[in-house]
């Protein structure tokens, strides 16, 4: 097949007066029939390149579990003064409305015997960090077929 120059050239050539000279520093191969600059070096085969990896699909938040969540959400809440009686919170999967936002929010909040309003006020800021910095792992859903069966149930 020829390519999209020589096609070109050919077809220019008899408006402008004939085909033009090639030049003397070239020579057709054989097993192409492409023009290639005597004395160079061949080129040599490098793999093709790796895919570019998407960017829009990486989330740079770290996949932690609830328990996980509620244990750290708890040590920093009790870290603040005041705080110290703070019993703890209850996670809530949730399905995010985009992809930057959580996949979790907090159900419910344990005050233990300390004050409310105290207890709000401290939690607020870290839950929204927290969330800006950790996600909960995708559900694993079990197919059917991998229910171990009673031997009642043939």
């Amino acid at each position: 097949m020829k390519s999209y120059i020589e096609t070109l050239v050919r077809w220019a050539a008899p408006q402008a007066g004939g085909l033009p000279k090639r030049p003397a520093n070239f020579i057709t191969t054989v097993e192409t029939g492409k023009l290639v600059l005597q004395g160079a070096q061949p080129l040599i085969e490098q793999p093709p390149a790796p895919a570019p990896s998407k960017w829009w699909s990486k989330d740079a938040r770290i996949s932690k579990t609830t328990e996980e969540l509620e244990l750290m959400i708890r040590e920093a809440v009790k870290a603040v003064p005041g705080c110290e009686a703070f019993v703890g919170v209850v996670i809530e999967r949730v399905t995010p409305k985009s992809r930057l936002d959580a996949n979790w929010e907090i159900r419910g909040i344990r005050f233990g015997g300390m004050d409310r309003q105290i207890a709000r006020e401290a939690l607020t800021p870290i839950v929204q960090r927290m969330q800006g910095e950790f996600r909960l792992p995708e559900r694993l859903i079990k197919s059917l077929s991998t229910r171990p069966t009673s031997p009642d149930q043939g």
